[in-house]
């Protein structure tokens, strides 16, 4: 789906994507943090392991999305292996990230804020290039 009305003519062509990947982002957030919260709240496991099982859930949710509508690409399970590998460098910045909330004994909710502020565009990036290196990112025309 392209969105022509949103971005005048002339801005860099990974600003659609971005803004697009920005959005999926914001809904694997909710996820990821309802999912994350449900299983702290439980008790069933640490903030480190729920983060990886509520991250792993969003993925799934990040990679078809993200392969449609920020992308435009296929999907498949080559493809799908790269985003794995490339999103288990994710994995790996964000369990960091929650541990060292955890060694300094922070609240589970200011991990996750710190761990949202950063990933972003550290996704973006090494989806775009890791990942989704074939695609066409456009800006649309008028």
């Amino acid at each position: 789906m392209r969105i022509p009305l949103l971005f005048p003519p002339g801005l860099p062509a990974w600003i659609c994507p971005f803004a697009r990947f920005a959005i999926i982002g914001v809904s694997n957030t909710a996820i990821h943090y309802v999912v994350l919260s449900d299983l702290v709240e439980s008790g069933a496991f640490s903030h480190p392991q729920s983060n990886v099982c509520a991250f792993l859930l969003a993925n799934a949710a990040s990679y078809y999305a993200n392969s449609h509508w920020s992308f435009e690409v296929e999907v498949g399970l080559r493809r799908y292996a790269r985003f794995v590998t490339t999103s288990i460098m994710g994995v790996v910045i964000s369990y960091a990230v929650m541990r060292f909330g955890d060694s300094r004994d922070w609240d589970y909710h200011v991990s996750f804020a710190v761990q949202v502020a950063l990933m972003p565009l550290i996704n973006f990036s090494l989806m775009r290039f890791l990942v989704f290196h074939d695609s066409a990112m456009f800006c649309p025309r008028r």
